[in-house]
């Protein structure tokens, strides 16, 4: 054999793993994207998150990246420094574990601050007024009227924890869109049929234990 058809060989036994995690991770990237989050509010949709969540969605961003450049870096060659191979044996590991820490993250987070031997109980009731269920609206402005009994709405900046005091967290499709104090409001809402809920949340924007909150299925448009 010659010396070119080896070194071509080698080429390809170099470039063959590094192919497999690829797929790997591309593949693990295509199923946590179609995965629905559990969240009603993620870093990465846009909506309010909590510090936790943001913390936790940063340091997945930060592996991710790391872990890339570790991996795809030397991918195809092969490297001769101890730093290199350790790159190249960590990179898609930790590129893995960063993309599971972004998607997941937060849902994991919101379930850890949710837990009842850690969060405040209250007596509060809420009943939502509008909309009722199944009402269909022929405009995307959909107003929400709220009665809260046993408890009283503060503003959301309020950050000292007390069981009758909280704000409203409106949600779209599991999407938090807004935090309100006061018993009214109006939100867009895109045509179609949609989920909408309405929670009465501690001052830390997280759930009473147990959880106060109603859901309504609309649909707007003509």
């Amino acid at each position: 054999m010659t010396r070119a058809r080896r070194d071509g060989l080698q080429a390809c036994r170099g470039w063959l793993p590094a192919g497999r995690d690829t797929l790997v991770a591309v593949v693990a990237g295509l199923l946590l994207l179609l995965a629905p989050g559990t969240a009603d509010a993620h870093p990465l949709t846009g909506g309010p998150a909590t510090p936790g969540q943001i913390a936790v969605t940063v340091a997945g961003l930060v592996l991710t990246v790391a872990g890339g450049v570790g991996a795809f870096s030397t991918a195809g060659t092969t490297p001769q420094r101890r730093l290199a191979r350790i790159g190249r044996r960590l990179g898609m590991p930790a590129l893995l574990v960063g993309l599971v820490t972004i998607f997941i993250g937060p849902d994991a987070i919101t379930r850890i601050d949710s837990r009842c031997s850690v969060r405040p109980s209250t007596t509060a009731t809420l009943d939502v007024v509008s909309p009722t269920e199944g009402q269909r609206f022929t405009t995307n402005a959909v107003p929400i009227r709220v009665n809260v009994t046993g408890g009283s709405l503060a503003a959301a900046s309020v950050n000292t924890l007390q069981p009758g005091k909280g704000h409203l967290q409106i949600s779209i499709d599991r999407i938090l869109v807004t935090r309100a104090s006061n018993a009214v409001q109006v939100v867009q809402v895109g045509d179609g049929d949609h989920v909408i809920s309405v929670e009465y949340v501690a001052a830390d924007h997280l759930p009473f234990c147990p959880k106060v909150a109603v859901t309504r299925n609309v649909k707007v448009g003509a």
